[in-house]
C-alpha cells in the first residue's frame, strides 16, 4: 500500500470542505481529477473513505480513522522539505510562536531581534492569545511552539522546559479611584473587571484569593477576553483589575492607572514551553529555542 502525498491532500482537502468542487478548488484540481485521486486512494487502501448526503461528503468510519494520521504525514513532509530548505544554514524558514500577552510583550521581542539578527533570512510568525487557545492551535499544528501559564503533558502535547520570566500580577484601579483603604477586605469588595471565567488569569485570581482565607469571593462586574479593554475600563470606571505589571507598564506611565498595593494579591506566575509530544520541530523552531531563558529542560 502506497499512498502519495497529494493523495493525502485531496483526502484533506475533501474531509474539511465536505465538497469535492470546494476541494478541488483548495488542491488547484479539476474536479474530475480529485475525484480520480481519491477513487485511486480508495483502492488502494482498500477502504471507502467518504459517503455522499444530501450536504455534501462525509468521512466513513475508515476516513476518519486516517484523519489524524493524514495530517500527520502531511506535516512531517512539510516539516521535511524546511528541513532541506535549512540545510546550508538558516537562510530560510518561518518559526511559528504562541504566547500568552506578557511574553509576547516583555520576552520575545529581545528573543526575536537576536534571532533575525542571526539568520535575516528568517521570518517569524507570532500569535498572542490564551493559553487555552495557543494549546488547541499547537495540536492543529497552526504553530510550533507555545510560551504559556499551563505545563501540559497528555500525550498530544509536551513541556520541554520553563522560561526564565519575571511576571508579577498586581491590583490596578484608575488613576482617580478614589479607594483610599487598602485593605486585603476593602478591595475584595470592590467589583472587578477580569478575563472570562474559563481563561487562566481568571481561576488564577480566585485561587489566590481563595488562598488569603478571606472567605470572600469578588464580584466580578464585567468580563472580557481583551487585556486592552481591562485596562480601559479600569482606567474609566471604578472597577479594579489584576494584571502583570507588563501588561499595565504603558498605562501606569500615562498616568491612566495606579497600583493598589495589596501584598497578598501580588503573585508571580511561571511560563511553561510546549510542543506537539509526536513530530519534530524544524531547525528554525530549535535556533529560535536556544535563545530562550530557560531554567530547565531539553528539546527532542
Amino acid at each position: 500500500m502506497a499512498i502519495e502525498i497529494r493523495q493525502l491532500r485531496a483526502f484533506l482537502a475533501i474531509a474539511e470542505t465536505g465538497s469535492i468542487g470546494r476541494a478541488a478548488e483548495r488542491v488547484h484540481l479539476t474536479q474530475p481529477a480529485i475525484s480520480r485521486t481519491l477513487a485511486e486512494m480508495e483502492r488502494r487502501l482498500g477502504h471507502r473513505l467518504f459517503e455522499r448526503h444530501a450536504r455534501g461528503m462525509a468521512p466513513t468510519a475508515a476516513g476518519e480513522t486516517l484523519l489524524p494520521y493524514a495530517r500527520l504525514m502531511i506535516f512531517e513532509a512539510e516539516q521535511a522539505r524546511r528541513a532541506l530548505d535549512a540545510l546550508d544554514g538558516l537562510e530560510r524558514g518561518v518559526v511559528r510562536v504562541g504566547a500568552v500577552g506578557t511574553i509576547v510583550r516583555g520576552l520575545l521581542p529581545g528573543v526575536v531581534r537576536t534571532l533575525l539578527a542571526n539568520a535575516p533570512g528568517l521570518s517569524c510568525s507570532i500569535i498572542e492569545a490564551p493559553d487555552e487557545q495557543l494549546q488547541a492551535q499547537l495540536c492543529a499544528r497552526e504553530i510550533d511552539l507555545v510560551i504559556g501559564s499551563a505545563a501540559v503533558d497528555d500525550g498530544e502535547l509536551a513541556t520541554i522546559g520553563e522560561c526564565r520570566h519575571d511576571d508579577r500580577f498586581t491590583v490596578f484601579a484608575a488613576a482617580d479611584h478614589p479607594l483610599s483603604d487598602t485593605s486585603l477586605a476593602a478591595v475584595l469588595a470592590c467589583d472587578w473587571v477580569m478575563p472570562l471565567e474559563a481563561m487562566a488569569p481568571r481561576r488564577m485570581f480566585l485561587e489566590t484569593v481563595a488562598a488569603t482565607g478571606a472567605g470572600v469571593t469578588p464580584r466580578i462586574a464585567l468580563e472580557t477576553t481583551s487585556h486592552d479593554a481591562m485596562l480601559r475600563f479600569v482606567a474609566e470606571t471604578r472597577l479594579l483589575g489584576w494584571l502583570p505589571q507588563s501588561l499595565i507598564a504603558d498605562a501606569l506611565a500615562a498616568g491612566q492607572v495606579r497600583v493598589i498595593a495589596v501584598p497578598e494579591l501580588h503573585v508571580s506566575r511561571r511560563f511553561f514551553l510546549l510542543q506537539r509530544a509526536r513530530g519534530s520541530l524544524p531547525p528554525a523552531a530549535r535556533a529560535f529555542i536556544d535563545l530562550l531563558p530557560l531554567i530547565s529542560g531539553e528539546t527532542e
